[in-house]
């Protein structure tokens, strides 16, 4: 109950008495996992993992940066948010940098040389340590190939919906388990028809984004209403919000559209045939490839792991049957010398159980032989067999975009460094930099990340009762200094081996089927 105290003979309040719906031992696994795996090597015995199998990174770390989510899909509840770093990591963050890109020394670190520190071109220039702050609620990426739920639901709502939930279901399954992006947009932007100027279902995604929570407004984690505290970064995802070919965010209060990822614009037949044949890859005329960027998951839309967790949340409820959302909140209760305050109540849900179901399906065979989660599953449970066993798991893998994966970072280091030389003197003339050293200076400040989101069981055939999002960022090889897992086969996706060895430390990783 609140706490008071007597003054003048009459009870004071001193505060409020509140419950959090964080879940103890979950939370103490998921931060030894993610202590261990940012090269902690003090937490990976008692996680149950092997201390030396990243030594061929820096800092023996499989990753920089590390967060997980967990979502109780019935009730709403956050019961995890997990966080942790590598120690290069921190002082990149607090130490400006190791060194400024500039052609100068930057600032002397009074702690002498880091030890196995690689330079990085994306660490801050100035001490920015609110990054260390907790990273499930407060760091956002590019979503890369978590989007794909959201061109899911639109085409399963659109024309095309009946063939792929018929003839076509095995078909959508694959693109799911291979992530195969290019086929989704094929189906979007309407292949089967020529590309025809007038396909609808790139309209689908306004309604399709909005339904699964994609609002881009702070998401009020304390009781899942906006009377009461916000984590300020917690964002369900943070939108572009123009419909202008800019695509900056627009200003709260607006009154726009806060997912907007694409104009609408008209784009003709042949761009969009010109595109498909590369894959979707490089698109001609500039409405185009903003879209296409967009849902490469490489534009502006960005989330937290917090924010991702509950627009899954949304997708696992409507699979369960659910009419209602439960809104994700990190209190179970308050109490005040006023009443108590609960959660806020349920919001309906229009998503169909069965699009919800299919899309779900197809995240289902991610982990097993074939899938871009398969590598991590095999690091974690050592055999195939068991892989394609483990029932009650529909995970997505997204790796955004990142144009320097073939570049040292000492290469790296020198073209960021080449390309702000050419953007200042251009300044100095009084013009503008070239566009491509634009784009490259963009992509120097980019942190090469991975994602991994999942809807888990408690037991085979029940209903989705978690969601478990992670979020990482990549560590660099020491021998070669290049950028380590490139991409979701071969080399575990490093966000996806976080989350099953969370999943095998809170037992969930043995379910089977019947």
């Amino acid at each position: 109950m609140p706490r008071t105290a007597m003054l003048g003979g009459q009870p004071v309040l001193q505060g409020a008495a509140i419950t959090l719906t964080v879940v103890a031992p979950a939370q103490s696994n998921a931060q030894q996992v993610l202590r261990c795996m940012t090269g902690h090597a003090d937490a990976c015995a008692s996680a149950g993992m092997p201390a030396q199998r990243w030594a061929h990174l820096h800092e023996g770390a499989a990753t920089r940066m590390a967060a997980l989510a967990q979502i109780d899909i019935a009730t709403g509840a956050i019961e995890v948010l997990a966080s942790a770093h590598s120690d290069c990591f921190a002082r990149d963050a607090v130490l400006q940098g190791l060194q400024v890109l500039q052609g100068s020394q930057g600032q002397q670190d009074p702690q002498g040389p880091a030890p196995d520190c690689p330079v990085l071109a994306h660490a801050p220039s100035t001490p920015q340590p609110w990054r260390l702050d907790n990273h499930a609620a407060y760091s956002a990426a590019n979503l890369g190939s978590l989007v794909k739920p959201l061109l899911a639901l639109a085409l399963l709502r659109s024309d095309i919906g009946p063939w792929l939930q018929g003839a076509g279901h095995a078909r959508l399954m694959q693109a799911f388990k291979t992530s195969d992006t290019p086929a989704f947009l094929d189906w979007l932007y309407c292949r089967d028809s020529q590309f025809a100027a007038a396909c609808a279902r790139p309209a689908q995604l306004m309604q399709a984004a909005a339904d699964l929570g994609l609002a881009g407004q702070p998401l009020p984690a304390l009781l899942g209403q906006g009377q009461h505290l916000v984590l300020p970064g917690a964002r369900a995802l943070r939108q572009p919000a123009t419909a202008d070919s800019s695509r900056q965010p627009a200003s709260p209060g607006s009154g726009r559209q806060v997912w907007q990822p694409m104009t609408l614009a008209p784009t003709s037949p042949a761009l969009r045939a010109a595109c498909s044949a590369r894959d979707w890859s490089q698109c001609d005329g500039e409405a185009l490839a903003n879209q296409t960027a967009e849902l490469w998951g490489a534009g502006n839309t960005q989330g937290t792991p917090l924010g991702v967790a509950a627009v899954f949340s949304r997708l696992g409820a409507a699979a369960n049957g659910s009419a209602l959302a439960q809104p994700p909140h990190l209190a179970a209760r308050i109490q005040t010398g006023d009443g108590d305050l609960l959660p806020a109540p349920g919001q309906p849900l229009p998503v169909a159980a069965a699009h919800a179901q299919a899309i779900l399906a197809g995240m289902s065979l991610t982990h097993t032989s074939g899938g871009t989660a398969h590598s991590a599953c095999l690091a974690v449970l050592g055999t195939a067999a068991a892989c394609n066993a483990w029932a009650g798991l529909a995970g997505k893998t997204g790796t955004p975009g990142f144009r320097h994966d073939r570049l040292a970072w000492g290469e790296r280091n020198a073209l960021c460094a080449s390309q702000r030389a050419i953007a200042q003197a251009a300044r100095a003339a009084g013009l503008p930099p070239p566009a491509s050293v634009r784009a490259d200076l963009a992509r120097c400040a980019i942190a090469p990340v991975k994602w991994y989101a999942a809807l888990v069981k408690d037991r085979a055939g029940g209903p989705w009762s978690k969601v478990v999002v992670v979020l990482t960022e990549r560590n660099w090889v020491r021998a070669t200094g290049k950028v380590d897992s490139a991409l979701d086969r071969g080399t575990p996706n490093v966000a996806a081996e976080a989350a099953m060895r969370y999943l095998q430390a809170e037992g969930r990783a043995a379910q089977r089927q019947p």
